[in-house]
């Protein structure tokens, strides 16, 4: 995750400060989409992969700034390829996976 800070100067360059840099691991890998930011300025998305080593299926993550002015990770959730993978729920978080569909073994329901 980097943030680009404008320049100081007109016509001068912008500056990618990293902001968190994810393992692939447990914190999740390649972040997907774009990010959500509460009123307290923590940001909120999702990776494609990382998570549970046996899926790789990939987490929500948020990132909070610490108070020695970096940002700390943690893990809202980890998709584990079922149902929750594939369909939203109601819930104060929303974002998108697209890639769980074709992980996941579970049926989408079908709508009468």
């Amino acid at each position: 995750m980097f943030e680009l800070l404008p320049p100081v100067q007109a016509g001068g360059a912008w500056t990618e400060m990293v902001l968190y840099s994810f393992t692939g691991m447990a914190d999740g890998g390649i972040p997907l989409a774009g990010l959500a930011m509460d009123r307290a300025g923590n940001l909120y998305g999702t990776t494609s992969e990382g998570g549970v080593a046996a899926c790789n299926c990939g987490v929500v993550f948020k990132l909070a700034r610490s108070s020695g002015g970096g940002w700390l990770e943690s893990v809202l959730h980890t998709f584990t390829g079922g149902p929750e993978s594939l369909l939203p729920k109601p819930a104060s978080c929303y974002t998108t996976a697209p890639y769980m569909a074709r992980r996941s073994k579970a049926a989408a329901p079908s709508r009468a």
